[in-house]
C-alpha cells in the first residue's frame, strides 16, 4: 500500500467503528437497507448511469446471493457511512467508491463479450488474474474497514 493510504487507514477504521442498536433483519428491513444502500451509493458515484448500473448489480447480487444480509450491523453501518461520506466529499471514499463501480462495469462487459485480442491464452490469463486481484482487494479492502462492500 501506498504510505499516505497506509496512514489514512486507521483514521477510516476509527471513524467507522461503532454501532449502537441491532438491526431487526425482517423483510421490510431487509428492502430499507437495500434502498439506502442504493441511494447512498448513487450519490456516491455522482449519478452517472452506468457507475449506477455496476452499483445496483454490485448490492443486489450480494443480496440475492446470502438471501439477504449476513454481514454484521457493524458493517452495514460502516458501509453506510463510508457510502455516505463518498458522497458528500470528493476524496479517497469517493475515488474507491468510483473505481470499484468502473472495474465491475468493465468486467460485466468483458464477460459478455470479451475483445478480439484476448483470443490468444497468455492475454486471457492476464485478465483473468486481474480480476482475481481486484477481488483479492475488494476482500482485504472489506476486512480492513469493516465494510461489506
Amino acid at each position: 500500500m501506498r504510505a499516505h493510504v497506509a496512514s489514512y487507514t486507521p483514521m477510516i477504521r476509527q471513524c467507522y467503528s461503532t454501532a449502537t442498536r441491532t438491526m431487526a433483519k425482517t423483510q421490510a428491513d431487509k428492502l430499507s437497507l437495500y434502498r439506502a444502500l442504493l441511494r447512498a451509493g448513487y450519490a456516491a458515484v455522482g449519478y452517472d448511469r452506468a457507475l449506477k448500473e455496476a452499483l445496483r448489480r454490485r448490492v443486489r447480487d450480494r443480496f440475492e446471493q446470502q438471501k439477504g444480509v449476513d454481514a454484521t450491523d457493524v458493517q452495514i453501518r460502516n458501509t453506510l457511512e463510508f457510502l455516505n461520506i463518498a458522497g458528500r466529499r470528493k476524496g479517497l471514499e469517493h475515488n474507491i467508491v468510483r473505481n470499484l463501480c468502473e472495474l465491475d462495469t468493465k468486467q460485466a462487459l468483458y464477460d459478455i463479450r470479451s475483445p478480439r485480442f484476448t483470443k490468444k491464452k497468455e492475454t486471457q490469463a492476464l485478465h483473468n488474474e486481474f480480476y482475481d486481484d481486484y477481488h483479492d482487494v475488494c476482500v482485504k479492502l472489506n476486512a480492513e474497514l469493516d465494510l461489506c462492500l
